[in-house]
C-alpha cells in the first residue's frame, strides 16, 4: 500500500469521527479534509475546487433558495391552511393528501428541501402520532422527487456527469415516462395501512 492510499484511507476514518462527534459543523469538516487533499497534492487544487463550481452544485444550491423563497412568501402557510382544513375530514384523508401534494411538488422543488419545508407543517396536523405522517412524507418525496430532472440532487449529479463525458444530457420528464408508475404504486403503497386503519 502506498503512502498515498494510507493517508486517503486515514482522511476517510479521521471525516467519520468528525462527521459522527460533530466537532466541527459539515460544511467546515468537508473543507478540512478536501484543504488536507490538496495540501499533500493527493488532490489538485483544480480538482479540489471544482465542486463549487460544478453545474450540480449550484444547481440544488439554487433549488434550495427557491424552496426558501416558496417560504418567506406564504405559499406554504396557504397549503398549511389547506391541509389543516382537509385534516378536519378524518386522518386517512389529511395521510393521502398529504402524500400527493408532496409527491408533485417535490418533482418541481428539491425533495429534501419539500421535507424540511412541510414537516412542521405535518408536525402542527398531527400531534399524538407525528410518525405516522412523517414516514410516508419522506417516502413521497422520494417517489415524487424521483420522476423529474430537477427533483433529486441524484438526477441533477448524474445529467451533469453524462455531460462532462459527452453524452446527451436529460431533459427535465426524461425519467417521468419510466418512473412515474412506480412513483404512483410506490405512494399506493404506502396509502394502503391507511386505507385499512
Amino acid at each position: 500500500m502506498s503512502l498515498e492510499i494510507g493517508v486517503v484511507f486515514g482522511l476517510i476514518l479521521l471525516a467519520i469521527l468528525l462527521f459522527t462527534t460533530e466537532t466541527f459543523s459539515f460544511e467546515v469538516t468537508a473543507l478540512i479534509i478536501t484543504g488536507i487533499l490538496m495540501v499533500s497534492n493527493i488532490l489538485t487544487v483544480q480538482g479540489g475546487l471544482s465542486g463549487l463550481s460544478n453545474e450540480a452544485t449550484v444547481t440544488i444550491a439554487s433549488m434550495f433558495v427557491v424552496s426558501e423563497g416558496l417560504r418567506q412568501t406564504g405559499v406554504l402557510r396557504g397549503l398549511g391552511s389547506l391541509l389543516e382544513m382537509v385534516g378536519q375530514k378524518g386522518f386517512w384523508f389529511v395521510a393521502i393528501t398529504i402524500m400527493v401534494i408532496i409527491s408533485i411538488s417535490s418533482g418541481f422543488i428539491n425533495n429534501t428541501a419539500t421535507v424540511a419545508i412541510f414537516i412542521p407543517i405535518v408536525i402542527n396536523l398531527s400531534h399524538k402520532s407525528p410518525s405516522k405522517l412523517l414516514i410516508p412524507l419522506s417516502f413521497a418525496s422520494i417517489a415524487g422527487g424521483v420522476c423529474t430532472l430537477m427533483g433529486t440532487s441524484t438526477d441533477i449529479l448524474v445529467n451533469s456527469i453524462a455531460k462532462e463525458r459527452s453524452v446527451r444530457g436529460f431533459s427535465i420528464f426524461d425519467f417521468l415516462p419510466q418512473i412515474q408508475w412506480m412513483s404512483v404504486l410506490g405512494n399506493f403503497y404506502l396509502q394502503l395501512p391507511l386505507l385499512l386503519h
